[in-house]
């Protein structure tokens, strides 16, 4: 069960709780006098201030308080990394030596036959001449991307045919020389064979709107923490289209590309107001948001007090 699941669960459950000792009050109230309304009122205060999630918050406080007690004793900070297996690591370590050596292979087998995936014949662009330029990348970077990454890079960077909710609907893509390059599918009728027609039909696949090959599978790498991107035509529909009035679909981009809005200077005057400040400077989260924007802020002599369990981009930043 979720997180999200035992807190409907603990709301539920109090307001039943709140909603079973409502006629008893209201019994209460109209047989007794002053006091007795008194005692209506205190007893309506006390369920309007019912915590919904008593159960799990009493639960995260004594999780909070053993980890405050583990840290402070010095055992937090010297927990054991779990053990990998030895056959989990001896058949990585091996699957990445047969294909390092494979691709070592077959870079010599290219230079001496000059044929290949990733052999250069002549080009009109003179920054492919190396004589003349750099090459942009260092050896083994340009190896790993040629020989490692391009052999399982359909596992990254999916493109999607849908709200990025809890499903999605994955486009399927084809590669003819490869895995270097890819491309989308698109509808049925575009593979070689019926056999190969008929092997997508019995798999998990559904075609979209448009009749383009999709995958529906479970999102579990979005940013969707708020559940916008499943209901967002109920929760906040009307503002964001009411903001494509004032501000264009570029301006969700960060300020650093896009440059400060009104937007910007009225969420910092709004935190400056909350805490008492002269001015505020408010940023998108983010990695390099950390790593750049604190060094940029201090200097040497500067003091910066950082707890230990801080993001590594607070600790590189600091």
């Amino acid at each position: 069960m979720t997180l999200f699941q035992r807190y409907r669960r603990a709301r539920n459950k109090n307001k039943r709780r709140a909603n079973d000792t409502m006629p008893e009050v209201e019994l209460a109230s109209s047989t007794s006098s002053s006091s007795g309304s008194n005692y209506h009122s205190e007893n309506l205060l006390e369920m309007d201030y019912l915590d919904p999630y008593a159960d799990v918050r009493e639960e995260l406080e004594e999780l909070s308080i053993k980890d405050k007690r583990a840290f402070a004793q010095g055992e937090g900070s010297h927990a054991e990394e779990p053990k990998i297996p030895s056959f989990a690591a001896f058949t990585t370590y091996l699957g990445y030596t047969v294909l390092i050596l494979c691709g070592h292979v077959r870079d010599i087998l290219a230079k001496l036959f000059r044929c290949g995936r990733y052999v250069r014949g002549h080009s009109e662009f003179p920054s492919d001449d190396l004589e003349c330029y750099a090459p942009l990348l260092k050896s083994w970077e340009n190896f790993y991307t040629r020989r490692l990454y391009h052999r399982i890079q359909d596992c990254f960077n999916r493109p999607i045919a849908s709200n990025p909710g809890a499903n999605i609907l994955v486009l399927e893509r084809v590669s003819r020389d490869g895995n270097k390059t890819m491309e989308l599918l698109g509808p049925l009728e575009q593979l070689e064979t019926l056999q190969q027609q008929e092997l997508y039909k019995n798999c998990a696949y559904i075609q979209s709107c448009d009749n383009r090959v999709v995958r529906q599978c479970l999102n579990l790498g979005s940013y969707n923490y708020l559940g916008f991107a499943d209901d967002w035509q109920e929760t906040c529909r009307e503002d964001v289209m009411a903001s494509l009035n004032d501000l264009p679909v570029s301006s969700s981009s960060c300020r650093a590309e896009f440059g400060t809005t009104s937007l910007h200077r009225q969420v910092e005057n709004l935190v400056s107001t909350f805490l008492n400040k002269d001015d505020t400077m408010v940023l998108n989260m983010g990695f390099n948001t950390n790593a750049t924007v604190i060094p940029a802020l201090v200097s040497h002599g500067d003091l910066i007090i950082s707890d230990q369990l801080n993001h590594t981009s607070i600790v590189n930043g600091a």
